[in-house]
């Protein structure tokens, strides 16, 4: 079994069909052109251009230091459980969180990066799918989790690689 999302994300028109091929500066590029669909502007905060402006300074490197008393990382639409994707391809994350550090209501992929998570749920989703990267996770309940919150899928765990 595969994960489909995000090819019939790019099927749809909401992501670059290449963006498989899409090197760290290339991705950046993008995302300042809201070719990269969950960063588009009509979705969440990204809703005008001069939001991308700080884009620079905000993440230099794909370095990321997440410290919350809710989730760190969260994607998911309360009108339609079969959106809420968190796609991840590199970068260095330390993430603290009380409750998720990275949930995905239908689907988290990582296909690569360093990820340093404590929290109650590591990595949750109904769909949680590994390809790549390190993990080092420290939960107080479960270290990844794939659970019913979306309809689209089945509850699945899939390690390829990391």
């Amino acid at each position: 079994m595969t994960m489909t999302p995000l090819p019939r994300l790019s099927d749809q028109g909401l992501i670059d069909p290449n963006w498989m091929a899409y090197k760290k500066d290339d991705f950046r590029g993008a995302w300042k052109q809201g070719k990269f669909g969950c960063f588009r502007e009509q979705n969440a905060a990204l809703t005008a251009m001069n939001n991308y402006a700080p884009f620079d300074a905000n993440f230099p490197d794909g370095s990321f230091t997440i410290s919350t008393s809710k989730d760190a990382l969260h994607a998911e639409n309360d009108e339609d459980d079969s959106v809420g994707y968190v796609y991840i391809c590199d970068g260095d994350f330390t993430i603290d969180a009380a409750s998720d550090g990275i949930r995905g209501t239908t689907a988290v992929q990582i296909d690569g990066g360093t990820f340093t998570i404590s929290a109650a749920e590591g990595i949750e989703g109904t769909y949680v799918q590994i390809n790549g990267g390190t993990i080092n996770i420290s939960a107080s309940d479960d270290g990844i989790n794939a659970t019913y919150k979306s309809t689209l899928y089945t509850p699945t765990l899939e390690l390829n690689g990391g």
